[in-house]
């Protein structure tokens, strides 16, 4: 089956004597090249690299337009859009949930499926706070929903150097729409590789956690609060 050696008896294992290897076989008796992916049937490349996004952290979207993602509360909007933050616009501070209890803990890799859940609630009440953005298609404002079920499906990749690209599942995608200025998003069904180039910016989920205190430390010798320059990061 896996084409004998060379040189010794060559019985269904491929004996080994001198010089010659086993034959083809890519299906993984150890000569294979896909032995992690036996059951599998097709060859994938054993993965190497992090996404560097878990289930287990909360991040704010800053996008391309320099605004971070967020709530507008108004009443003709009630949406998410790359907006200034004010009376009416609150940004939002999002988990990646593969499942209704936002399980901590799972990596979040690209093509996997996920809920957005929005800690943050409407500007002035924080009403609709911890609810997830919702599903609506090709040019329908995505906004809120309480309902896990009726939630967005979203996934997520590494883009250019730092930044990352938020896409959508299945054979969706995500794409802006309006307004032009701080636009809002919404999935596109008929565009699959369609997704929002952004950075993640990461921050605490608690803000009453003590362990906060940990996530950076000022460069030894600056004085007084200072600013991004003169920290540095513990984690």
């Amino acid at each position: 089956h896996n084409g004998g050696g060379g040189g010794g008896g060559g019985g269904h294992n491929g004996g080994g004597g001198g010089g010659g290897g086993g034959g083809d076989g890519d299906e993984g008796n150890g000569n294979g090249k896909n032995p992690h992916n036996e059951t599998q049937g097709w060859c994938q490349s054993p993965e190497t690299c992090s996404s560097g996004v878990d289930t287990g952290k909360c991040y704010l979207f800053k996008m391309e337009n320099g605004q971070y993602l967020g709530y507008d509360s108004r009443p003709g909007v009630k949406a998410y859009t790359a907006g200034q933050d004010s009376a009416t616009h609150h940004m939002g501070k999002f988990r990646f949930c593969k499942d209704q209890n936002c399980t901590r803990g799972c990596a979040v890799n690209p093509g996997e499926g996920f809920a957005i859940l929005d800690i943050h609630g409407a500007s002035n009440t924080g009403a609709e706070a911890n609810n997830f953005l919702d599903a609506k298609p090709n040019g329908g404002h995505i906004g809120k929903t309480p309902d896990y079920s009726a939630a967005g499906r979203f996934t997520i990749t590494k883009w250019t150097c730092g930044k990352y690209c938020l896409g959508g599942a299945g054979n969706q995608g995500v794409g802006p729409t309006c307004p032009s200025l701080e636009p809002a998003l919404t999935f596109n069904t008929l565009d699959a590789q369609s997704c929002l180039p952004l950075t993640l910016v990461e921050v605490p989920c608690d803000v009453r956690d003590r362990k906060n205190n940990c996530r950076w430390d000022k460069t030894p010798g600056s004085c007084g609060p200072g600013d991004s320059s003169h920290c540095h990061c513990n984690k």
